[in-house]
């Protein structure tokens, strides 16, 4: 969703600190408001029953729920 490569992934995922800039897009992408955004954007990014229960919670939220599909 973010198109980070794996290998910038598997850096991540081992320790090391992310850039600025993707600190950034990740702390962006935390907030529910953007994700729903981002899944919006980009459905294909994220599997279908995954993606089904994430605007399922997020449209839960009463101030989100205006920004469905």
């Amino acid at each position: 969703m973010l198109g980070w490569l794996e290998p910038r992934l598997s850096k991540y995922e081992n320790g090391a600190l992310q850039e600025e800039t993707q600190d950034t897009l990740l702390k962006f992408a935390m907030e529910p408001i953007n994700l729903l955004q981002l899944i919006k954007r980009k459905p294909e990014a994220v599997a279908l029953d995954k993606r089904a229960r994430l605007i399922e919670q997020l449209s839960s939220n009463q101030s989100l729920a205006k920004h469905l599909f």
